[in-house]
C-alpha cells in the first residue's frame, strides 16, 4: 500500500484537480443532481421501521451510535492488523519506515495494473488526454501513447513508446551510459559525428 505525501503546490494542485473532477463527473450529472428540480430523498427505513429523525428520534439517535461502535470497531481493528501498524508507522516518520523495509512510494504490479487499466480506459473512452509523471518505466510504456524522457530537467526524446525505449540517450540516462549513446545534454548527430 503506498503512502502518498503531497505537500505545498502538489498538494494545490492536486486538491483543485480532485475539484474539477467531482464538479464534472459528480455534479454536473443530472442523474445523480436530479437537475433543477433536485434530487428527492425518502426518510430513512430499516425492516419497515421508520429511522426519520423527527419522527423518531430515539431510534434515529439508536442508528447513529451504532454505526458510531461500528467505526470504532473497524478503526481499533485497522490499527492492531499489519496494514494499520504499517500506517501509523508511514505517519510517524516516512524516513524511518523506509529504514525497516515498508515501500513508502511505490505501488506493487497489481496495484499498478490497476492503475494503468485505469488510465487506459480513461484516455480510450472518454478521449482524455493525461499528464503522468512516473518513475516506473513498465507502467509508462503500457499505457503512453507518447512520451517525453527527461534526465535532470533536459530533454531527452519525445516520441512513442517503441521510440523512446529504443532512443540511445534515454537508455544511456535510465541504464548507464554506454559507449556508443549521447550523454544527456550532448547532441545525438555531433555524438555519432565523433563515434
Amino acid at each position: 500500500m503506498p503512502a502518498l505525501r503531497t505537500r505545498g503546490v502538489n498538494l494545490a494542485i492536486v486538491t483543485l484537480g480532485i475539484g474539477v473532477i467531482v464538479d464534472e463527473v459528480v455534479l454536473g450529472n443530472t442523474n445523480y443532481t436530479g437537475g433543477f428540480s433536485g434530487t428527492q430523498v425518502q426518510p430513512p427505513t430499516l425492516f419497515g421501521l421508520s429511522l426519520d429523525a423527527e419522527v423518531s428520534p430515539a431510534r434515529y439517535f439508536l442508528l447513529c451510535l451504532a454505526f458510531l461502535v461500528a467505526c470504532a470497531v473497524a478503526v481499533s481493528n485497522l490499527r492492531r492488523s499489519s496494514v494499520g501498524r504499517y500506517l501509523i508507522a508511514v505517519r510517524g516518520n516516512e524516513r524511518a519506515a523506509a529504514s525497516l523495509g515498508l515501500n513508502v512510494a511505490g505501488l506493487d504490479e497489481q496495484e499498478s495494473a490497476g492503475l494503468a487499466g485505469l488510465l487506459r480506459m480513461l484516455a480510450d473512452r472518454w478521449g482524455l488526454g493525461i499528464l503522468l509523471v512516473e518513475h516506473d518505466v513498465s507502467l509508462v510504456m503500457r499505457v503512453s501513447d507518447r512520451i517525453a524522457a527527461l534526465d535532470f530537467g533536459q530533454l531527452l526524446c519525445v516520441g512513442e513508446p517503441e521510440q523512446v525505449r529504443r532512443d540511445p540517450r534515454v537508455i544511456s540516462a535510465y541504464l548507464g551510459a554506454t559507449a556508443d549513446a549521447p550523454s544527456p545534454g550532448q547532441d545525438p548527430e555531433k555524438a555519432k559525428a565523433e563515434g
